[in-house]
C-alpha cells in the first residue's frame, strides 16, 4: 500500500496497515549450538486507526533462544511518530514506551528511554524491539490481518 499524495509522518495514514518481516534474530538452542529458526518465523506488527490522533498497535516479535517481544494498546501521534507508553500501574512495564516511526521507506521503532543492555521493556532476555524494521513497501491493508495470538 504505497503512501498516498498528503500522508506524511504527521499523519496516521502513514502509519496504518499490517506490517510483516523476517524474524531476523530468530534463534534456537540445539545443544551447545545456537541455530536460526527453522522454519524461519516473521515478526508482525499491526496498526488500526482509532481516531486522528491514536491507533490500535500490536507487535509480536520471536528472538534469540526463542525469546519474544510484545506489545498491544494505544498509541498517539506525536511529532509525527506513533508514541506508546503502558499506563498499567500493574505492568513490571508501567511507565515505559516505544516510538515507531518512518525513516525513509522503513518503519522503525525505538524506546522513549534507554533500555537495561539483558531487559529491554516488553521483551524476554536477549530480545529487544529497538532491532526490528519493517520495510512500507510490503505494508498490507489492516483487513482481516491478526498480529500474534
Amino acid at each position: 500500500m504505497p503512501l498516498s499524495a498528503g500522508s506524511g509522518p504527521s499523519s496516521l495514514d502513514a502509519f496504518e496497515g499490517y506490517y510483516t518481516a523476517p524474524a531476523t534474530h530468530c534463534s534456537m538452542q540445539d545443544g551447545d549450538v545456537t541455530r536460526p529458526c527453522d522454519p524461519p518465523e516473521e515478526d508482525c506488527l499491526l496498526i488500526k486507526r482509532v481516531d486522528d490522533t491514536h491507533a490500535a498497535i500490536k507487535l509480536q516479535s520471536i528472538q534469540s533462544h526463542g525469546h519474544e517481544c510484545g506489545v498491544a494498546g494505544v498509541a498517539e501521534l506525536k511529532d509525527g511518530r506513533l508514541v506508546y507508553v503502558d499506563a498499567n500501574p500493574a505492568s513490571p512495564e508501567s511507565g515505559k514506551g516505544i516510538a515507531l516511526r518512518l525513516d525513509g521507506r522503513k518503519l522503525k521503532i525505538a524506546y522513549l528511554e534507554k533500555p537495561d543492555k539483558d531487559a529491554a521493556p516488553f521483551c524476554g532476555l536477549k530480545a529487544r524491539l529497538d532491532w526490528l524494521v519493517f520495510a512500507l513497501a510490503d505494508r498490507q491493508p489492516v483487513g482481516a490481518h491478526q498480529c500474534g495470538p
